[in-house]
């Protein structure tokens, strides 16, 4: 019995790294931005996790499904926007709220399309778990490295734009696993 939970209970791992993340962010700001992003990429092992243990085990649901859909959205689209935010990127005019509200969007859209396709030796557009965890990585780089703040903005603003285009495309992306 445990066995057919285990891939659900993953997932729900996934859902409070991202929750975790964005509530870090909420309430400390920047000062938790290291521990927020390593939530992210956290996140992106119980995602690529729950899969695999739901094949092995027999556990895949329609259930397991959604709810996997819905944990991606949070993880990997809001809590990367929250990160965006905390860098100090936005709010600072129309151009970031519209980018911060394009992403998730387009993370939705990805993970909906996803859910109704049918199964392929190929992923239809730029999976979200990648994009959002390549934006931790992002931000983790740019915490670290001494790098021009309008660099930044430029580089965040256009990789988030860039990622959200990938997702929404028709573009065939192997799956490694």
């Amino acid at each position: 019995m445990f066995l057919k939970i285990l891939p659900n209970f993953l997932t729900t791992l996934n859902i409070a790294c991202g929750v975790l993340s964005i509530l870090l962010i909420s309430i400390h700001g920047r000062n938790h931005l290291l521990v927020a992003s390593l939530l992210i990429l956290l996140g992106g092992v119980f995602d690529g996790l729950d899969g695999k243990v739901a094949r092995l085990t027999g556990g895949e649901s329609d259930f397991g499904k959604q709810l996997d859909a819905l944990a991606d959205l949070v993880t990997f689209g809001v809590a990367p926007m929250c990160l965006y935010v905390a860098i100090g990127l936005a709010p600072s005019g129309l151009l970031s709220y519209f980018v911060m509200l394009v992403y998730p969007l387009a993370g939705a859209f990805r993970l909906a399309r996803y859910n109704v396709s049918s199964k392929s030796c190929c992923f239809c557009g730029c999976p979200i778990t990648l994009a959002g965890m390549l934006l931790a990585v992002f931000t983790l780089i740019f915490e670290w490295l001494p790098l021009d703040f309008v660099f930044i903005d430029r580089w965040m603003t256009t990789s988030i734009l860039l990622l959200s285009l990938l997702m929404i495309s028709k573009l065939k992306v192997k799956r490694v696993f």
